[in-house]
């Protein structure tokens, strides 16, 4: 996998990853091993293809992080059913 390819922040990376894997109910270091690996084992269903359509279009997760924020993104992915 790419690393970094939306120039999002070490801090951006972390933040996101705590969000979704509390989400999730993943670990968030075991989703980063996971995402660097390029195996989403832990996402099941819709979830999974979300992530997966998100994150093969940097433009648009640029747009859905909305600067500095993961919970748009998280939001975005999720829907209603994340907040």
């Amino acid at each position: 996998m790419e690393q970094n390819p939306w120039n999002l922040s070490p801090q951006q990376v972390d933040q996101l990853l705590k969000l979704a894997g509390a989400r999730l109910g993943v670990d968030p270091q075991t989703l980063r091993s996971q995402l660097e690996q390029g195996s989403l084992e832990s996402l099941k269903g819709p979830d999974n293809q979300q992530i997966q359509e998100l994150l093969s279009d940097p433009k648009r997760l640029r747009q859905a992080m909305g600067g500095e924020s993961a919970k748009g993104l998280l939001g975005s992915l999720l829907g209603p059913k994340g907040r």
